[in-house]
């Protein structure tokens, strides 16, 4: 039943088995499935955001999380991010580091204050205040010849 399991899941990219198979299968067999859909990571991981969701559906926190340093894009993160906080407060946080100091170097002007105030927005909806602090640091520290940005700190 796995091996079919994991040839239905592959085959229509259907979430719902994830969820379906971890409910209600022992954990061995649910790591066989896990195993069985590794195997095939190439065709799962050519759609990232995907794999970010079986990653997570399937809980397996720390590949997410190595997915999500590896991938370093910030609508996947954001996605995730209010799960994995409480798990992974340190490496989320550094990971925002970078990837804002990333973002701020590459964009400027009203694109990158419009995202740079929906990210801390967010940060604070999801009571990730530490990170939003951080990455305000950031602006101030490294960015402070971007007066607009000052409005965001």
């Amino acid at each position: 039943m796995i091996q079919e399991a994991a040839s239905y899941f592959l085959q229509f990219k259907d979430l719902r088995i994830v969820d379906w198979l971890r409910e209600t299968v022992e954990a061995s067999q649910f790591d066989k499935f896990r195993s069985i859909i590794e195997k095939k990571s190439k065709e799962v991981k050519a759609d990232p955001y995907f794999y970010c969701l079986f990653l997570f559906r399937s809980r397996q926190d720390e590949p997410l999380m190595e997915w999500l340093k590896t991938q370093r894009d910030f609508r996947m993160v954001m996605m995730m991010d209010e799960y994995l906080y409480p798990r992974f407060p340190e490496e989320l946080t550094r990971l925002y580091e970078l990837m804002a100091e990333d973002f701020l170097n590459q964009h400027i002007g009203r694109h990158a204050y419009v995202f740079m105030d929906e990210l801390l927005q967010h940060l604070n909806k999801i009571k990730a205040g530490k990170i939003a602090n951080k990455i305000a640091l950031l602006i101030e520290m490294k960015f402070p010849h971007r007066s607009r940005m000052s409005d965001l700190v």
